[in-house]
């Protein structure tokens, strides 16, 4: 960030510099023109004292936008993290840095170093998401460091009430970070993230103003969670009946509690009159309904999984067959999240015609039906209704069976592996035992025909009895070794197989791209 505009006075003279954005905005308000490309004049108002330039109030503000691209994983510590691309609020790409993991280590992510003018204020602004885990035991900071120095380092703490944030908006929360650089004419400056024990995520914010009028939005339990939300989740928190604080067993929880009537965050909040019938809003219904019965359907599906693991393993005890069985529940966890968006599928490649047609059909018909009134238009719907219903009903059934079986025969599989896995462990033992056994027996050996030759080399005159017995000992020695030798390669091949049926194992467990 650097201030390259010339800041002039109505007589052309340098009364400073500032940011293009800082400058575009002061033209924008009527409050300067350019003069050329990096030129701004001032328009000054007279008053009691003589001339005063109020750009000054707008000019001490110097914001600090995050930029993914001008961040990275702190080199000196093991972190974890990455950039990626997200939709933001009004439905755009923008690329976020999510950084830390659920684990005890501790990852950061670092700012290039900025040379900011020295003894001056600075805002950082930025959108934050996660950074804390329901045992209350999190590192989620944000650090200012001034020339390198880490005694001159500002530490906020970005977790639980240390700093409220500006604004809630779907789970994000709006900072606005100011601090102080110190005397001196530049100090070079570096931002970091430090996230532990729980995953964080950043996204890029604009200066303050830019949200004027949104609503604050925090999350409807957010008083009972044991923490704030984070993007890992697909609603922010963990789903399932296990999980106390989920959204569904605190819906079950505090019925009561409803969700307030929102205004829109953004653009024209002005309320329109409808006239007769809102054609966009009723469709919007469908959409939830089929919506709907999407994810009560995938509930299922999950609810499935877990019987036929039960009943696929309810004999077995081992801990491997328990670690497969786990993944298999997984797997239908994945199926039940595949089937929530069944409703891209009725206008896939193959009912994309035949979906078009029907829905240009309705539209033809509601569109007469909305000049004839609104009762006409409400027939017309409740017919398009019906259709939508059956055609919603046998799709489902579709679904359902294709998913079973796909469940099933994943079950099949899985057990099959994991039968395979055992035996080839019990073999691998059995392998390790006789191998064991024998490097005793070489040993053993060895010691054998060393007191032998001891005994010949005390007589003047070896009897060839011993001689016949040290040979003996000798020659079984080299059969020892050959065995030795074969089962070591046999231990190899085993322990090959093994580690090719715990590849099949994972396989079946992970969402692979062509189910």
């Amino acid at each position: 960030m650097e201030k390259n505009i010339i800041v002039t006075d109505e007589m052309g003279r340098q009364i400073g510099t500032t940011y293009e954005k800082r400058a575009w905005g002061l033209v924008k308000k009527g409050r300067a023109c350019y003069t050329d490309d990096s030129t701004i004049m001032m328009f000054a108002e007279e008053d009691t004292s003589g001339y005063v330039f109020h750009y000054m109030e707008d000019y001490n503000m110097n914001y600090i936008y995050f930029d993914a691209k001008k961040w990275a994983l702190d080199t000196a510590s093991k972190s974890v993290g990455e950039r990626s691309y997200i939709q933001d609020f009004d439905g755009k790409m923008t690329e976020i840095f999510q950084v830390g993991a659920w684990d005890s280590e501790v990852s950061r992510i670092v700012s290039e170093p900025m040379a900011l003018e020295g003894a001056t204020d600075y805002t950082f602004v930025f959108w934050l998401n996660g950074g804390e885990n329901e045992d209350n035991d999190e590192t989620c900071r944000l650090e200012v460091i001034f020339d390198g120095d880490i005694n001159k380092v500002n530490a906020y703490k970005l977790n639980r009430t240390f700093i409220a944030p500006t604004l809630k908006v779907e789970g994000w929360e709006l900072y606005a970070i100011t601090f102080t650089t110190p005397a001196g004419d530049t100090v070079s400056t570096e931002l970091r993230f430090t996230a532990g024990k729980a995953p964080m995520a950043v996204m890029k914010a604009e200066e303050l103003s830019t949200y004027d009028g949104w609503e604050n939005d925090p999350d409807l339990y957010e008083e009972y969670r044991p923490y704030r939300a984070n993007i890992v989740f697909s609603d922010g928190w963990p789903s399932g009946k296990e999980y106390w604080y989920s959204t569904a067993c605190l819906k079950e929880l505090y019925p009561e509690i409803k969700p307030p009537k929102r205004k829109p965050k953004r653009g024209n909040t002005e309320e329109k009159k409808e006239k007769n019938f809102d054609f966009g809003k009723e469709i919007g219904k469908f959409a939830k309904t089929i919506g709907d019965s999407a994810t009560a359907f995938a509930g299922k599906v999950k609810t499935k999984a877990s019987e036929i693991k039960n009943s696929a393993y309810a004999d077995r005890a081992s801990k491997k067959t328990k670690e497969a069985a786990e993944k298999l529940k997984v797997y239908g966890s994945i199926v039940g999240e595949q089937v929530e968006g069944f409703v891209t599928d009725i206008t896939s490649a193959e009912n994309q015609e035949k979906m078009k047609n029907v829905i240009d059909r309705v539209g033809e018909a509601m569109t007469e039906a909305v000049r004839k009134g609104d009762e006409a238009a409400s027939a017309v719907l409740s017919r398009t209704k019906e259709a939508l219903n059956k055609y919603r009903e046998s799709k489902k059934a579709e679904q359902e069976a294709k998913a079973a079986a796909e469940a099933e025969f994943v079950a099949e599989e899985m057990a099959e592996t994991v039968d395979t896995i055992e035996a080839l462990e019990v073999s691998i033992t059995a392998a390790e035992d006789e191998i064991t056994a024998l490097q005793d027996r070489s040993e053993a050996l060895d010691d054998e025909v060393e007191a032998l030759n001891e005994e010949v080399a005390k007589e003047p005159e070896a009897s060839e009895e011993k001689l016949d017995k040290v040979k003996a000992l000798v020659t079984e020695k080299g059969e020892v070794l050959e065995k030795l030798d074969a089962l070591r390669n046999k231990l190899d091949e085993l322990r090959a197989e093994k580690a090719e049926a715990a590849k099949k194992a994972e396989a079946l467990s992970e969402d692979e791209e062509d189910k």
